[in-house]
């Protein structure tokens, strides 16, 4: 949250311990990105809508309108080189919950699952991670161990347990 308190605050920088499996999988994947942002303080969808959408010709609902906090994660990811590295800039989602991060993150399997693809998912979230494991079949789910967590991740009822890491870059190493 600190991060985003200051209108002019500079973009967060990326975790320079997963640039290496960052340009890895921006060059060989489909990498989605899906990040969490402050709860911007609207409780109902419409006034939502209302806040980040623009009147626009081509939509009778509007155009999304990035926001300063999106705009500052993608120059955070533009300036780390990984756009450069191969991922597409269309392919950074953004949420304001854990449900949703959940959400978008179970649609995309869902449709890597009728593409025939698999999916890898990394997530610091128990409940992420345990709705992952639970649902999306064709996913590999990597369990970010930090100190809110502490590696507590709930076991799978019918599926294979996460890969329990604490950076990206251990997950890559195990791998090898």
């Amino acid at each position: 949250q600190k991060l985003f308190d200051h209108p002019n605050a500079p973009p967060p920088p990326v975790v320079p311990s997963s640039l290496a499996s960052l340009y890895k999988l921006s060059k060989t994947t489909d990498l989605y990105i899906i990040t969490q942002l402050p709860h911007s303080g609207h409780q109902e969808l419409s006034k939502y809508f209302d806040a980040h959408t623009v009147p626009s010709d081509k939509s009778p609902h509007g155009e999304w309108e990035e926001d300063r906090l999106e705009k500052s994660i993608c120059k955070s990811l533009e300036d780390a080189g990984v756009f450069a590295a191969g991922m597409n800039r269309d392919k950074v989602a953004f949420c304001e919950t854990t449900d949703g991060r959940g959400y978008i993150a179970r649609n995309i399997g869902e449709e890597l699952t009728k593409a025939g693809r698999i999916a890898l998912h990394v997530d610091d979230a128990p409940l992420s991670v345990d709705w992952l494991t639970n649902v999306c079949r064709n996913t590999t789910v990597v369990a970010i161990k930090n100190e809110l967590n502490m590696g507590d991740f709930p076991a799978p009822k019918n599926a294979a347990p996460p890969f329990i890491v604490e950076t990206l870059a251990e997950y890559f190493e195990a791998k090898k």
